[in-house]
């Protein structure tokens, strides 16, 4: 009879226990489970889920099929194998191994699910008559039922099976991952890239603003110390800032607006550049299975978030200078360079989920870059160092 509970987990919201029902009643040895499976394969959500209906009916009928087999052969005289005796112990090792052989196939990892198939027989060697195993091991070794056996007592093919299942999962994830990775497309990361943009705008035409009243304040608290407590303070406002502070006042908000708006086009196209590097590190050298607009919708956020969390920061230490506390103000900067380095291993991780090959090769990805990057920037100005010494030597040489 089939437990109730078994057919309202059926209609859980959650696939994966519904996967696992499919599976119990695949190997249920009950023809009534037939209408149920029959439900799933036309009324499922999940399409997976409802091919999976359709192959659980037909190893239930096969299963039942090699039941009556089974019967009629002992009906007609034939001697089954002798049973061995196995101890409680053993015997409920083998069916925790055989659950786990069950859970494992559900969740896809058909090779663990061999391993633990071969421990159950280990534990309990009656488990070759057993119905219930047999059909678990045949869907698990994607055999017929009568052929599983053999497969789990040869080690040469238990191993090139294991083999074979672990290459065909690494083939599936990075499928998947990259059917996941098809989806995100240049619409969605242009409008990242818009918002990266933004905030580097806003945060650009703002500092200045931030910066002349923040140091005008100094300036004034400064002007009103004594001799001797100007002579304790840490850092002082002379007239470079206050020179400084004068010229920006002076200067025209539409300077600032345009300056924003071409540092944040110069941000973006910068981005580009930087994420081209990225990818062609990622999927060139490291053989890594993804788009760069995909990883691009990971990357830009962190970036975005990362400038606005650094602006903040200063404000912060620029406010504690402007009332006085200089000295803090200056320790307040000090950990923004760890939180920034914590920020980069974060963005590795990113990288690395972008292209799935883990945090360790994300952060490979990035130092390689960096330094290519780095390298390709130093070119242009080396070239200009020598022109302007060889200019420089030549009008030596003339006089």
């Amino acid at each position: 009879m089939i437990d109730p509970k078994v057919i309202k987990q059926l209609k859980s919201k959650d696939a994966n226990k519904r996967r696992q029902a499919i599976g119990m009643l695949a190997d249920s040895r009950d023809m009534a489970a037939l209408k149920h499976l029959e439900d799933v394969a036309q009324n499922d959500s999940d399409e997976k889920l409802r091919k999976l209906a359709v192959r659980a009916q037909d190893h239930l009928r096969k299963q039942v099929d090699k039941s009556r087999q089974r019967a009629n052969a002992a009906a007609a005289g034939e001697a089954p194998s002798r049973p061995v005796i196995v101890n409680e112990k053993d015997s409920q090792r083998a069916r925790s191994f055989t659950e786990e052989a069950l859970s494992l196939y559900i969740q896809g990892d058909n090779a663990k699910a061999a391993q633990r198939l071969v421990k159950a027989l280990e534990a309990n060697p009656n488990l070759k008559n057993d119905n219930y195993f047999l059909g678990i091991a045949g869907n698990v070794l994607e055999v017929p039922q009568e052929h599983a056996l053999a497969v789990l007592a040869d080690g040469s093919k238990r191993a090139d099976f294991i083999s074979q299942s672990k290459r065909g999962k690494v083939e599936k994830r990075k499928k998947e991952h990259r059917e996941t990775a098809e989806v995100i497309g240049w619409s969605s990361v242009s409008f990242d890239l818009g918002i990266y943009g933004l905030i580097v705008a806003v945060t650009t035409f703002l500092m200045p603003f931030v910066f002349t009243q923040l140091i005008g304040r100094a300036i004034e608290y400064q002007t009103g110390l004594t001799a001797e407590e100007l002579a304790q303070e840490s850092v002082q406002f002379g007239s470079t800032f206050s020179d400084l502070n004068q010229w920006l006042s002076g200067v025209g908000i539409v300077v600032f607006l345009v300056a924003a708006l071409v540092l944040a086009l110069l941000s973006i196209v910068g981005m580009l550049i930087y994420a081209g590097a990225l990818h062609l590190i990622a999927t060139k050298l490291l053989r890594g299975v993804g788009t760069m607009p995909f990883m691009l919708s990971k990357v830009v956020p962190f970036y975005s978030t990362l400038t606005g969390i650094i602006f903040i920061w200063w404000i912060i230490a620029m406010t504690l200078s402007a009332t006085g506390a200089v000295l803090i103000g200056a320790i307040c900067m000090l950990p923004l360079g760890l939180v920034v380095l914590y920020q980069m291993f974060r963005l590795g991780g990113r990288i690395g989920e972008a292209y799935d090959f883990g945090t360790g090769m994300g952060c490979m990805t990035l130092i390689v870059a960096n330094i290519v990057i780095g390298l390709i920037s130093a070119i242009p100005g080396l070239i200009a160092q020598n022109l302007i010494a060889q200019a420089i030597l030549n009008s030596l040489g003339a006089a």
